[in-house]
């Protein structure tokens, strides 16, 4: 959980300095209708953002990528590894909206917010 707050805080200041646009990514991961984590996640645009934790039995890696915007709608690339098993989807979503992305017996529910 450490190395993710680090990575977004090092995002963040990335945004800062150069100007380039970013994003907050809210989620929240499900397995089987209980919640695992509620990780946030600042990506500049076409750059992974990554976000990882063992929590009890849980073990998790997510990657996001934001790589296009178009009229309030973005596509992003979802990478998440929960307990050794590995899931991606391709997926567009309007921003600031709150939308599930089904992934097996996986729920992640994702917000986009622009963030500068």
């Amino acid at each position: 959980m450490k190395k993710g707050l680090v990575f977004a805080l090092l995002f963040a200041f990335y945004s800062l300095l150069f100007g380039a646009n970013s994003y907050m990514i809210e989620t929240h991961i499900y397995k089987n209708k209980k919640l695992i984590d509620s990780p946030s996640i600042i990506a500049p645009f076409k750059k992974a953002g990554f976000a990882e934790a063992k929590i009890g039995e849980n073990r998790y890696e997510l990657l996001i990528q934001i790589d296009e915007e178009k009229n309030g709608i973005v596509t992003i690339y979802t990478n998440l590894t929960l307990n050794g098993k590995f899931h991606k989807q391709k997926a567009k979503i309007p921003l600031k909206e709150k939308v599930d992305i089904n992934l097996d017996d996986i729920r992640l529910n994702v917000r986009i917010i622009p963030y500068k």
